[in-house]
């Protein structure tokens, strides 16, 4: 009896009621890391360039190279092909009758506001002049503003009046035009031409065949050469 008693307790164990407090043995797990082949090598697919296409990358460079030189020389061409040359020239009637109709038709929109301003009859005051002749003196100079502005404005902004342009014909040369003395002296040849009635000077230069006003005052009229 008591040999059986001691064979239970031998074989009683005690378990904890919560795993961790050491009363059991747990199975160990061993990992085991290996270390790869060191012999290995990874395998890269590296492109490579043949000298076929360097080749060819570099002739499409050298054929946009050569359309570009050969653009430059075009439009360098077509400039000098476009760069008229000027010379010396003497006024040109047929450019003065057409800037004497323009200033015509100025100076006659200017009478009219005039007239209807100060509500005279020029008519009247033209036929029966009497004692007074104070009427043709402000025709008159009214007449000579009007050509002193017009020649002034055009050849100042322009280089030119509409008769001068349509004549291929210019007020200076063009270092004159891009000077600071450009409008003074288009200034002062507009009245000398304005102050001895426009028609002496002209017919004194169509006989000795130069510019005699641009003489004087060293801006001569020039002609675009054909």
């Amino acid at each position: 009896m008591k040999n059986f008693d001691s064979d239970v307790m031998d074989e009683f164990e005690f378990k904890p009621l919560t795993a961790g407090l050491g009363f059991h043995k747990k199975n160990e797990i061993k990992v085991t890391f290996t270390n790869p082949n060191s012999n290995f090598q990874p395998q890269i697919n590296v492109p490579m360039i043949e000298d076929d296409s360097i080749l060819k990358a570099q002739s499409a460079v050298n054929e946009i190279l050569k359309n570009l030189n050969h653009k430059k020389q075009l439009e360098s061409l077509q400039k000098t092909k476009y760069k008229f040359e000027w010379k010396s020239t003497a006024p040109s009637m047929a450019a003065a009758t057409l800037d004497t109709m323009f200033v015509a038709a100025l100076f006659l929109v200017c009478m009219i506001c005039m007239l209807t301003i100060t509500k005279i009859d020029l008519l009247a005051n033209l036929s029966n002049p009497g004692e007074n002749s104070a009427i043709f003196v402000a025709t008159g100079a009214l007449m000579l503003m009007v050509s002193f502005v017009y020649m002034t404005l055009f050849r100042t902004y322009m280089g030119f009046t509409p008769g001068e342009w349509a004549f291929d014909q210019r007020c200076g040369k063009e270092i004159d035009q891009a000077s600071s003395n450009y409008v003074p002296k288009v200034i002062l040849r507009s009245l000398l031409v304005s102050l001895t009635g426009f028609i002496p000077l002209t017919i004194i230069s169509l006989f000795l065949k130069f510019d005699l006003a641009g003489t004087l005052i060293n801006l001569p009229l020039q002609k675009r050469a054909s």
